[in-house]
């Protein structure tokens, strides 16, 4: 898996490089946004994995009608809450 970690750069702007290449991916105006995008960029991967695992269950237990109730048809706060995070992961 590919990491970026921070440089320094000895002023008030933040590096970050590639691990594996050595090569610069980016630089931020303020060193203190480059942990946030090293870590969002490390765990991009990660949250792929984990956004593929919520809609295979998603999808299972839509298969099984487990996400309605029987009575009323409306979708169980669980499972209306896992919908909206995926569909936001997803950007709809």
């Amino acid at each position: 898996m590919k990491q970026w970690y921070e440089a320094s750069t000895g002023n008030h702007q933040g590096l970050i490089i590639d691990e594996e290449t050595g090569d610069n991916i980016a630089v931020t105006y303020d060193k203190k946004h480059t942990e946030f995008i090293c870590r969002a960029c490390n765990n991009y991967d990660n949250f792929i994995e984990l956004l593929e695992a919520a809609n295979n269950i998603l999808t299972d237990a839509l298969d099984r009608d487990e996400c309605h109730d029987e009575n009323t048809g409306e979708v169980f706060d669980d499972w209306g809450e896992l919908m909206e995070a995926i569909d936001k992961c997803e950007g709809r």
